[in-house]
Parts: C-alpha cells; sequence; structure tokens
C-alpha cells in the first residue's frame, strides 16, 4: 500500500480544520415571519339546523362578489393616506378575499330570521333562489392615518328577485360603511377581526333588506 509523504500531513490537517470551521458558520435557517389571516365574526357560524325555518324562509343567491383590483392580492392592503397603497409582506390572506367574504356572507345570513338557505351560485335551474344579492366592494383595508389606524370595510350592494329576471329594477340597494373601530399598530390579527365583523354587519343590514 502507498504511503503518503509526512510532509502533506499538515496540509491535511490544516484542509480538515478549514472545513470544520466552514461548517459551523453554515448560515442558520431563519423562521418564516408570515402570517395567514381568516374573516370571522364572533357569532356569524350558524348552529346546526338553525336555518330551518320552513317553506316561509327565504333562499337567497350570493350572485357576485365584486372587488377592486387593488384588493385581489394574498396580502393585507393598508391605506397610509391619499392615494398610496401599501401591501403587508408578512400578513396575507388564508383564502382568496373574494371568497373569505362570500363565506363569511352566508355563514352571518344562514343565522338571521327568515332566511332559510342560502344555495350555491350559480345555482341549477331546479333549484334557483328567491333571491340574488351582488356586492361590490368598495374598501377592505386598514387604514393608517398619522394620528389613528382604522379598519375599513365599505360594499354597495343590492337585493333582486330571481323570477323577475336579469333586468328588472332592484328590490333593495344600499351602500354599507363599517363603524369606526381602531386597530394597534402592527398587530394584523386586530386588523382582520375587525374587518371580518364589518362583513358580518353587512350580512346583517341585507337579511334585514329582505322583502317581508
Amino acid at each position: 500500500m502507498k504511503t503518503l509523504p509526512l510532509a502533506t500531513f499538515p496540509r491535511l490537517v490544516a484542509a480538515l480544520v478549514l472545513a470544520v470551521l466552514a461548517g459551523c458558520n453554515l448560515p442558520t435557517a431563519q423562521p418564516d415571519p408570515t402570517r395567514f389571516y381568516l374573516l370571522f365574526a364572533p357569532g356569524s357560524v350558524p348552529a346546526v339546523g338553525a336555518a330551518t325555518e320552513g317553506a316561509r324562509g327565504a333562499t337567497l343567491g350570493l350572485c357576485r362578489i365584486e372587488l377592486p383590483a387593488y384588493l385581489r392580492s394574498p396580502a393585507v392592503v393598508l391605506r397610509p393616506g391619499g392615494t398610496e397603497v401599501v401591501r403587508v409582506r408578512d400578513a396575507r390572506w388564508a383564502e382568496p378575499l373574494e371568497q373569505g367574504i362570500a363565506r363569511l356572507l352566508r355563514e352571518t345570513l344562514l343565522t338571521q330570521p327568515g332566511v332559510r338557505a342560502v344555495v350555491a351560485y350559480p345555482a341549477p335551474q331546479s333549484a334557483l333562489p328567491q333571491y340574488e344579492i351582488s356586492v361590490r366592494v368598495l374598501a377592505c383595508e386598514g387604514v393608517a392615518g398619522p394620528e389613528r389606524r382604522r379598519a375599513r370595510f365599505a360594499a354597495a350592494w343590492e337585493i333582486r328577485a330571481t323570477a323577475a329576471g336579469a333586468g328588472a329594477a332592484p328590490l333593495a340597494t344600499g351602500v354599507f360603511e363599517s363603524a369606526t373601530a381602531e386597530w394597534p399598530e402592527g398587530d394584523y390579527a386586530a386588523l382582520t377581526a375587525k374587518l371580518g365583523e364589518a362583513v358580518a354587519s353587512l350580512g346583517r343590514e341585507l337579511a334585514a333588506a329582505l322583502p317581508k
């Protein structure tokens, strides 16, 4: 067996030491700071069998939830003032915002008196709802002004009788604006909770506007 010259051993030892030191200085993995949030409001989830008011209860269809382009983003949006829009890098929606708003509206509507069912839309001809609800979201963000930070949710809505056809005038229309709700700087869990409460309030307003 061929042996290495003695003169090569110091170089081998030095190479091994450098390799060990290099391994000790490898960068460590950093935890991902991204947090994901759902729209939710206490009391918005119906109890099992809650929406069973019989034949007198209305059936509803959420036929459209329209978002402005700047809100079609996974990131939670802030408005520092004026026309500036900031997307928060580490605060994201756990589902597309359009789907989250539709889900929370459906859950809230099902807890309201006079609502029997909220059907998936578009519905088959054999299961068309009595009323169609359309919502055009105007704002769903945190307003980060110099004096205070508040959650803002606003939407224009309309209710139509399905049997009347697409060209008929709506039975009811309105513009919803959330009440002033402040949130601590950097607390995006608080911000998204306030936005969820506002969406649930819209659901209650829609239920109250249904024909009696």
